[in-house]
């Protein structure tokens, strides 16, 4: 079956992404080079449909209607969780906020 656009896929083998530099993660100030972190766009670019494969669905958190009350309260707890995140990225409590409230936006955040 085609992919459609803006279908969430899984690149398989991603071999060498382009980005531009953004910015550097305002912790990193004053560190090391190589320790300092920093926030890329990833450039578009094509693959062959074999190296795609379609993201399920999870059923088990559905999506909120976008532009819905609940949709609307589920992206203001995601950006908080996401600045207290960025400011405790060790925190697996505000992650966790994070990654729910984004799933109900319909948005995929990859953890490690």
């Amino acid at each position: 079956m085609p992919l459609k656009k803006g279908q969430e896929v899984l690149i398989k083998p991603p071999g060498i992404l382009v980005g531009k530099v953004i910015c550097q993660r305002s912790g990193d100030s004053g560190l090391p080079e190589e320790q300092t972190h920093y926030r890329v766009q990833i450039e578009p670019r094509y693959y062959l449909s074999g190296d795609l494969e379609p993201v399920e669905e999870d059923s088990s958190s559905p999506r909120l209607e976008r532009g819905s009350r609940e949709w609307i309260v589920a992206l203001g707890r995601f950006n908080e969780a996401g600045r207290q995140f960025f400011k405790d990225p060790q925190n697996k409590n505000i992650l966790a906020i994070w990654v729910e409230s984004g799933t109900k936006l319909g948005l995929s955040i990859p953890i490690e």
